[in-house]
C-alpha cells in the first residue's frame, strides 16, 4: 500500500475517464441526443416486428410485406440519424447569431429542450404508430372497420397518433415555444 504525507491527498487508480471542462453547443448536445434516439428507435422497431408478425395469421391477408417494408423504413431512419447528426441537428435547432466562441444563450437551451422533448415523443410514438398501420391494414383486408376495435384500442391508437403530433409540433415550433414562455414574440432573450 502506497504511502502518503499528511497534507498529500491520495490519488486513486480508477478506470473512470476524467474529462476537462469543454463547453458543448447546443448543436453538439442534439447531435448526440439524436444519435441516442436512433438507438432507442431502432430497437424499439426491432423489438416490434414479432408482435407485427402475430396478424399473419388472419387467413386472407399476408402482411409479412408491409411488416418488412416499414420496419426497414424505420430502420433506414435510425441509420440517417446515427450517420447525419449534425445535419439533423443544424436542420432542427437553426440558431441565430451564434458566434463559435460565445455561450449559447438561454432561449437557445430552451429550445434545445423543447426539441430534444419532441425528438422523444417521435422515437416513442413512430414504432407503435407503424404497429396500428399493420394492424388497421389486416383489420381492413379481413373485412373488419375501425368500428370493430375495442374502445381501449381506440384509445391507444388516438394516443399515439396525439403523441406524435405534439412530438412534431415540439421539434418545428421549439423556436416560438421558447420565446413565447420568455414573454416575447420575437425569439429574443428578454433584456
Amino acid at each position: 500500500m502506497p504511502s502518503f504525507d499528511a497534507g498529500e491527498t491520495p490519488r486513486r487508480s480508477t478506470l473512470l475517464l476524467e474529462f476537462t471542462e469543454v463547453p458543448l453547443t447546443p448543436h453538439q448536445i442534439l447531435a448526440v441526443c439524436s444519435r441516442l434516439a436512433a438507438l432507442i428507435w431502432g430497437t424499439y422497431a426491432i423489438h416490434r416486428v414479432p408482435e407485427l408478425f402475430v396478424h399473419v395469421d388472419y387467413p386472407p391477408i399476408d402482411n409479412r410485406a408491409s411488416v418488412l417494408v416499414l420496419t426497414s423504413l424505420q430502420l433506414s431512419m435510425c441509420l440517417f440519424l446515427w450517420f447525419f447528426p449534425t445535419t439533423v441537428a443544424r436542420r432542427l435547432l437553426p440558431l441565430k447569431n451564434v458566434a463559435a466562441s460565445s455561450p449559447p444563450r438561454l432561449i437557445d437551451w430552451q429550445i434545445l429542450g423543447l426539441v430534444l422533448i419532441g425528438v422523444w415523443e417521435l422515437v416513442e410514438a413512430l414504432p407503435r404508430l407503424v404497429y396500428w398501420v399493420v394492424v388497421l391494414n389486416t383489420q381492413n383486408s379481413s373485412g373488419y372497420e375501425f368500428a370493430s376495435l375495442t374502445p381501449v384500442q381506440r384509445g391507444q391508437l388516438l394516443w399515439t397518433v396525439s403523441q406524435l403530433a405534439v412530438g412534431i409540433w415540439l421539434m418545428f415550433a421549439a423556436r416560438g415555444i421558447a420565446a413565447h414562455l420568455l414573454g416575447n414574440r420575437k425569439g429574443e432573450p428578454p433584456g
